[in-house]
């Protein structure tokens, strides 16, 4: 049945059938080998690395930023090719150094490199007490961290019930803060 449905190419090209199962696999957060194995056949059915940047990006707003990031963890070794010849070695250079790169240097942002090899420590208040709350907002932290070279989780302080200015003052999680804090 798979090889039947990817053989239809009058009814979907092969690049199409690439793009829908990248971006299907993406929203069920399932970056594995399968994933890997989707990318390179998406990278062979014909689609730039501009465009895999485009296409991750935009899932991203649907699918959630920390499935982008392993995503485009991925999809920046697959592309990353160094076979390729480039036009000229500033553009090499700059490339290498981005997570995945297209366009020009960012030098209002480029002091993200300095926070390598660093702890983290993740401190997050949120209105209700739903536990899933504080695990989006802590995923999305994390999803940063896992493109931060030697970046190390030390602790994660979540205080729930936290609507108002000042409420936080007199929370149980503002003394773990203080106290984890106090470690640093």
């Amino acid at each position: 049945m798979f090889g039947e449905v990817w053989s239809r190419e009058d009814k979907l090209s092969l690049r199409d059938r690439s793009l829908v199962t990248v971006t299907s696999l993406m929203s069920q957060g399932l970056i594995d080998s399968a994933f890997r194995y989707h990318l390179e056949s998406a990278k062979k059915n014909g689609i730039t690395k501009e465009e895999i940047t485009e296409i991750l990006t935009h899932n991203a707003f649907y699918a959630g930023w920390p499935k982008a990031w392993a995503a485009f963890r991925m999809a920046k070794e697959v592309w990353n090719d160094k076979n390729e010849e480039t036009e000229d070695n500033t553009i090499e250079k700059h490339v290498s150094s981005m997570i995945f790169p297209i366009g020009e240097p960012n030098d209002n942002f480029a002091r993200w490199l300095e926070v390598k090899n660093k702890e983290f420590y993740y401190i997050t208040t949120m209105a209700d007490n739903e536990k899933s709350s504080a695990d989006t907002t802590l995923a999305c932290f994390r999803g940063y961290a896992d493109c931060v070279e030697g970046a190390v989780e030390k602790g994660t302080v979540v205080a729930g019930g936290v609507y108002e200015k000042g409420e936080i003052k007199n929370h149980p999680a503002m003394k773990l803060a203080y106290q984890m804090g106090k470690n640093v």
